[in-house]
């Protein structure tokens, strides 16, 4: 079986939600992550942040609606390389999306399980934190990038008022 999406949940949705008088098959279930995948969603990640910088979904909603309306000065949108990028989990999609925000001059801070050892950590990620140090990154992020898997131990992360901890407006992808 081939999805063109991250992570398995859809199949696992599929399984939990089967008609209970069948049987589910005897196969083991691999993931692999291709490389490909890592820079759509690193493309992604870098266009939505341009779009919210610059303001490009409300010309272009003016635009379509016949209207030229300026939002204050179009020239006082901050250029990549003045902003911080949290990366919610530094692992191929994520350490792909801090080499691509690095290229531009961004600071980034990565979110992780364990601080890796220095002869491993990423050279695009600027500073590591754990989860009982996600304060710090949310408070220093103009953006969030969120590249965790769904698993047990991600599912609510940013419940509980932790983007409270956040200064300003965050924006979050």
């Amino acid at each position: 079986m081939q999805g063109t999406w991250a992570g398995i949940d859809p199949v696992m949705k599929a399984v939990h939600h089967r008609p209970s008088e069948r049987p589910l098959p005897s196969l083991p279930l691999y993931r692999h992550g291709v490389p490909g995948f890592a820079n759509l969603m690193t493309e992604y990640l870098v266009a939505q942040v341009i779009n919210a910088e610059r303001k490009f979904y409300f010309y272009y909603d003016s635009q379509r609606a016949g209207r030229w309306e300026g939002k204050g000065d179009r020239s006082k949108y901050r250029v990549l390389s003045e902003l911080t990028i949290g990366i919610l989990g530094v692992g191929r999609m994520g350490k792909d999306a801090a080499e691509r925000f690095k290229a531009f001059g961004c600071r980034t801070v990565g979110l992780v399980r364990r601080v890796p050892a220095k002869e491993d950590r990423c050279q695009n990620i600027d500073k590591y934190v754990t989860l009982d140090s996600i304060g710090e990154l949310l408070s220093k992020a103009d953006y969030l990038c969120n590249v965790l898997p769904n698993t047990p131990e991600t599912t609510g992360i940013l419940n509980n008022g932790v983007l409270e901890c956040c200064s300003g407006t965050v924006n979050y992808e």
